[in-house]
């Protein structure tokens, strides 16, 4: 607490100048931290979509020839165009 006040007390210590330095160089640090944190989530995000979709991919190959293909759909989400596809393979 005692730190903090130093710094409030060395902030008001500049000249106006250096103020308006400190705070565009604090908002820029804070802008760029912001785009960083948005763009890991969006990522994470992203990723765990992927993920859910091999999931359902790969439950569906395991069911290939023992359920019939719209159970498959239904099961795993999947259409049945794209399981006819994976039949494919």
């Amino acid at each position: 607490m005692i730190n903090e006040a130093f710094q409030v007390a060395e902030f008001l210590a500049l000249d106006k100048d250096k103020q308006f330095a400190y705070q565009l160089d604090l908002k820029t640090h804070l802008d760029y931290k912001n785009v960083m944190d948005y763009a890991k989530e969006e990522a994470e995000k992203e990723g765990k979509k992927k993920g859910d979709k091999q999931r359902q991919l790969n439950i569906a190959k395991k069911m290939l020839g023992q359920l019939p293909d719209t159970d498959i759909a239904r099961f795993t989400g999947l259409s049945l165009q794209k399981i006819a596809h994976l039949k494919s393979y």
